[in-house]
This record gives structure tokens, C-alpha cells and sequence, in this order.
């Protein structure tokens, strides 16, 4: 049988009413900031081959012009803006779900790269770096050589 519970959001919260909410909710429903404005942010995947690092993030509806991308101390910084659209007068909204605002992403890289030849493009709505390794981090072939 199901208990009903008055909901205080400023009670504070055990380590375990705080994890169970965040498995609850926390794939479910935006991110928010500390104070109540919504935050805008970038969803992203990062992968590595022998030779660079990869990061795509979802970018839809976004111009190059809009979109900044930094490496600083093995950091890489994305950042830009989502414009909204217009309203359209006299229309009635039921939903509106799509973000706008400034966003930052940063994501440490897990070794070094040689920032003077990464690559960004944006294409159908994904930009996709391409961020080099540097010479010493990538894996190296060692040719075994049979001795007489």
C-alpha cells in the first residue's frame, strides 16, 4: 500500500532520500542550477583511438559562428549560445521543452594533445573535434627482431 508524504523541498535530505532521488529523477528531469533557473548544457561523447581523442556533442539547430571550443591545461572548454526562436503571436503553447541560454561544458582530457591541430565541424547538428594526441602518449610498435 502506498503512504502519502507531504513534500517539504527545504527539509534537508539523508544520503539515502538524496541518491534515490537522483536515480529517480535525476535521467528523468532537466538539470537545474542551484538557484531555479533552468541551466543549459551540452550532452557529449568522448572516445579514443591510437591517434586522437574524439568529443561529439549534440548541437542541434546551432551556426559555427555560435559555438567556441578551447583546450587549455589538458581542458577542453565548449561554449556558445542557443538562440530562441520567436514566439509566435497569439499562438497557444502546450509544451515547451527546448532550452535556449549560454552554456559551458569543460571535460578533462586523459592525456596530452597537441592543441595547435584539433579540428572542429559541425555537421546535421553534431560537432565533432578531432583533438590529436601528443607524440609521446601515443602507443608506439615495437618490431621484435630473432637473434642467431
Amino acid at each position: 500500500m502506498s503512504e502519502i508524504i507531504r513534500w517539504e523541498p527545504f527539509r534537508p535530505l539523508s544520503l539515502r532520500e538524496a541518491i534515490d532521488r537522483f536515480f529517480e529523477e535525476g535521467f528523468l528531469r532537466p538539470w537545474f542550477s542551484w538557484g531555479w533557473e533552468p541551466t543549459t548544457t551540452l550532452a557529449l561523447d568522448m572516445y579514443e583511438t591510437d591517434e586522437a581523442f574524439v568529443v561529439k556533442a549534440a548541437a542541434p539547430g546551432m551556426k559555427p559562428e555560435d559555438i567556441e571550443v578551447h583546450i587549455s591545461n589538458n581542458v577542453l572548454t565548449i561554449r556558445g549560445e542557443i538562440k530562441e526562436e520567436e514566439k509566435v503571436e497569439g499562438a497557444r503553447y502546450h509544451r515547451m521543452e527546448r532550452r535556449y541560454g549560454r552554456f559551458e561544458r569543460s571535460v578533462a582530457l586523459p592525456a596530452r594533445v597537441e592543441t595547435d591541430k584539433v579540428q572542429a565541424t559541425l555537421k546535421d547538428g553534431i560537432l565533432t573535434i578531432q583533438i590529436p594526441k601528443a607524440e609521446e602518449v601515443k602507443p608506439k610498435k615495437v618490431t621484435v627482431k630473432v637473434q642467431k
